[in-house]
């Protein structure tokens, strides 16, 4: 299976937050995996913003859903 490569601007069109964060998270070492091809263009794997956005969820989700 080929993973699909996403800009910057794909992932934050489908996350909602804004390409200023992303681009200040990779400096900061935080947020989903990226990497470069060539000098300027960042890319990030689908897989990797996805497990990024899992373990978000994991690491702060509170209340107990299993309550009906």
């Amino acid at each position: 299976m080929v993973d699909e490569n996403m800009t910057t601007q794909q992932v934050s069109d489908e996350t909602n937050i804004p390409i200023g964060t992303l681009r200040y998270w990779r400096f900061a070492g935080l947020g989903p995996k990226s990497y470069r091809l060539g000098r300027r263009r960042v890319f990030y794997r689908r897989s990797d913003v996805e497990k990024w956005l899992d373990a978000e969820y994991r690491r702060t989700v509170t209340g107990d859903s299993d309550v009906a």
